[in-house]
C-alpha cells in the first residue's frame, strides 16, 4: 500500500491567519469565499470550516481562477459530511494532499451546505485559513 506524503517548498513568505466569523442560517447553504489581494501569491497551509449549527452539514473546499467563481482550479474537499459543532481541517487524508498555491485575483470558496431545519449558529472563528504570503 503506497500513502501520499505531504511536502513542500516555498521561498519564504509571511505567515499570516485568515480568521473569519460565519453565521449558519436555518436551512440555508452558505459560500464564504477568501479572496488572494494584488500583488500577492499564497501558499495555503491550512483551511478549517467549522459546522456551527446543530445540524450536520456538508462542507466544501473549492479553489477558483476568479472572484466570480466560474472556473474552478481544485476541488479540495467535497461535500465532507460534518456533525452539529465538527470541523473539517485540510489537509487531511482523505482530500487533495498536494500544495496549494493561489495568484493574485484567485480564491478559495468554503461551502456550507443546508442541512435542513435548524437553529443556525455564529463561530467567531469558523473559517480560518493559514498562509505563506509573497510579493510579486
Amino acid at each position: 500500500m503506497v500513502k501520499t506524503v505531504r511536502s513542500s517548498s516555498f521561498a519564504g513568505g509571511k505567515h499570516i491567519t485568515d480568521i473569519d466569523s460565519i453565521t449558519l442560517a436555518n436551512n440555508t447553504t452558505l459560500n464564504h469565499d477568501i479572496v488572494v489581494p494584488a500583488g500577492k501569491r499564497w501558499q495555503i497551509l491550512t483551511i478549517k470550516g467549522v459546522n456551527c449549527d446543530d445540524v450536520a452539514r456538508a462542507i466544501s473546499m473549492t479553489s477558483y481562477n476568479e472572484a466570480a467563481a466560474t472556473s474552478s482550479i481544485n476541488l479540495i474537499a467535497y461535500n465532507a459530511a460534518v456533525g452539529a459543532t465538527g470541523e473539517l481541517m485540510w489537509p487531511n487524508d482523505t482530500y487533495f494532499p498536494y500544495d496549494l498555491i493561489l495568484s493574485a485575483g484567485q480564491m478559495i470558496r468554503v461551502t456550507f451546505v443546508a442541512g435542513g431545519a435548524s437553529a443556525g449558529g455564529t463561530d467567531a472563528d469558523g473559517v480560518v485559513v493559514s498562509i505563506l504570503e509573497v510579493d510579486v
